[in-house]
C-alpha cells in the first residue's frame, strides 16, 4: 500500500531551521529562492547545483519560458473547454429530463381538462333535456288550463 504525505511548502519555508537529511534538502529546493539557501544547499548537496543551472539556463531564455507559458496556457484552454462542455451537456441532459417530465405533466393536464370538458357536456346535454322537459309540460299545462 503506497501513502502519502502532504507538507505545505509555504509552511515549511516559514517553519525550517535546520536542514539535516535529504528529505528537507529537497523541500527547501522546492520552496526557497533565497540566494543563501541556494548557497547552502550547493555546498551540503552538490547534485542540486546542476538543477539550479537548468533552471537558471531556462530563466535566461526569455522566449522559451514564454513558449512554454503559451503551451501550458493553450492546455488550460482546452481543459476547461472540455470542462465546460462536460458541464453544458450534464445540464442540457437535465433539462431534456425536465422536458420529458413536464410533457407527461402536460398530457396528464390535457386528459383531465378532456374528461371535464366530457361531464360539462353530458351535465349541458342533460340541461337541455329537462329544459326541453319543461316546455313540454309548460305547453300541457298550458293545454290543461285553458
Amino acid at each position: 500500500m503506497i501513502s502519502y504525505i502532504f507538507i505545505s511548502l509555504d509552511k515549511f519555508s516559514k517553519e525550517v531551521q535546520n536542514i539535516t537529511n535529504e528529505l528537507d534538502a529537497w523541500l527547501l529546493f522546492l520552496s526557497s529562492d533565497k540566494p543563501e539557501d541556494i548557497l547552502f544547499l550547493i555546498e551540503n548537496y552538490p547534485w542540486f547545483k546542476s538543477m539550479y543551472e537548468t533552471l537558471f539556463n531556462m530563466c535566461q531564455n526569455i522566449e522559451g519560458v514564454m513558449d512554454m507559458f503559451s503551451r501550458e496556457l493553450y492546455e488550460m484552454d482546452k481543459n476547461t473547454e472540455l470542462l465546460m462542455i462536460d458541464e453544458f451537456s450534464k445540464k442540457v441532459d437535465e433539462l431534456k429530463k425536465e422536458v420529458v417530465e413536464l410533457e407527461g405533466d402536460i398530457i396528464a393536464k390535457k386528459n383531465i381538462i378532456t374528461e371535464k370538458d366530457n361531464i360539462i357536456t353530458e351535465k349541458e346535454s342533460i340541461i337541455a333535456e329537462k329544459d326541453s322537459m319543461i316546455v313540454q309540460l309548460k305547453a300541457q299545462l298550458a293545454a290543461q288550463m285553458g
